[in-house]
């Protein structure tokens, strides 16, 4: 298990009493601090290598071992980093947010010296990115108030649906789930959990049981047992 504390610790946890540090400023080759809730993520497929966002985008390929593990920087001047995605369709594919809500993605973020396409703002406002599980050209955001859909990697993008953010509140995370058979998007917003449909293109609540102020942070869901 995987864990963060402020500021940029990445820890990874064999047990309760067993959690070393694999990552900080001033750990591993890392120079640079991150945020108050620093972003990090396993390349898809490849359980040995993390992606984390400091002030730019740094990548581990030993986590699993190192301890601390030894860490390259794959960026520059990105300014902060509040969200990593790696697709689940080509895990070369890592699409970054920075904390100016600008966007960023790299095609072959497994490269020594990745190179970087510069998505702009998209729809604006952008609070999280999910790339499709097997379409590695479409991909997903949410703003407060909006969900949209790109079908050629970010470039540009198309509204899906709009939000009621003054009954939900701001919508912060996403989940496509890959064993639906019509496209199928969980998004959590500060107040529960509501998923969306192509088939019926409403947006339907999903919590029963769950507490009405449960603010939500990230979604994941577990397909088998």
């Amino acid at each position: 298990v995987y864990g963060s504390y402020v500021y940029g610790r990445i820890y990874r946890a064999v047990d309760r009493y067993n959690a070393p540090t694999i990552g900080a400023n001033g750990s591993g080759g890392i120079n640079e601090g991150g945020n108050w809730l620093t972003p990090f993520v396993l390349r898809e497929g490849d359980p040995a290598t993390m992606f984390a966002g400091y002030q730019n985008v740094w990548r581990s390929g030993n986590i699993r071992t190192g301890n601390p593990a030894t860490w390259t920087r794959l960026s520059t001047g990105f300014g902060g980093i509040r969200h990593l995605e790696s697709s689940p369709a080509n895990n070369r594919m890592l699409y970054v947010l920075q904390n100016n809500r600008n966007m960023q993605r790299s095609d072959n973020a497994q490269a020594a010296a990745p190179s970087w396409t510069d998505l702009g703002a998209g729809p604006g406002g952008v609070n999280w990115v999910e790339a499709h599980p097997k379409d590695s050209q479409r991909v997903y955001c949410v703003n407060n108030g909006n969900l949209h859909r790109s079908t050629n990697k970010g470039v540009s993008w198309t509204l899906i649906r709009s939000i009621n953010t003054t009954q939900n509140g701001a919508f912060k995370c996403l989940l496509v789930d890959s064993s639906a058979p019509y496209e199928t998007i969980y998004a959590g917003p500060e107040r529960g959990v509501y998923v969306w449909d192509s088939l019926s293109g409403t947006l339907h609540s999903f919590n029963t049981g769950l507490q009405n102020w449960a603010g939500v942070t990230d979604i994941e869901m577990q397909y088998s047992t």
